[in-house]
């Protein structure tokens, strides 16, 4: 998966949709579809832009155009259970209405 820069989003706006995906351990990260394929939004020294709570993930954002925004969230549950990790669908919420 490729990385893609708040700047280089900016050149492609308006977003159709960004991904914000909820990680164990309290980290989120943001994800765009382009060209057939998802790219990693990254900060500017191309690591993926991670934030600590959505809110904050969101703020990050703000400086780019989008029409739609989710949240995905997959439970750890089912790997502590013994099953694997993808077998579940995440839960998927729109966040469009609070966008700013």
């Amino acid at each position: 998966m490729s990385h893609l820069s708040i700047n280089q989003l900016k050149a492609r706006e308006p977003i159709d949709k960004i991904k914000i995906h909820s990680l164990e351990g309290g980290i989120y990260i943001a994800t765009v579809y382009f060209d057939g394929a998802e790219h990693t939004i990254a900060d500017d020294h191309g690591k993926p832009l991670k934030a600590h709570c959505l809110s904050e993930m969101k703020e990050l954002l703000k400086r780019v155009n989008y029409r739609t925004a989710e949240l995905h969230h997959r439970s750890a549950y089912d790997e502590m259970v013994g099953l694997e990790q993808n077998t579940a669908d995440a839960m998927v919420l729109d966040i469009t209405a609070a966008k700013h």
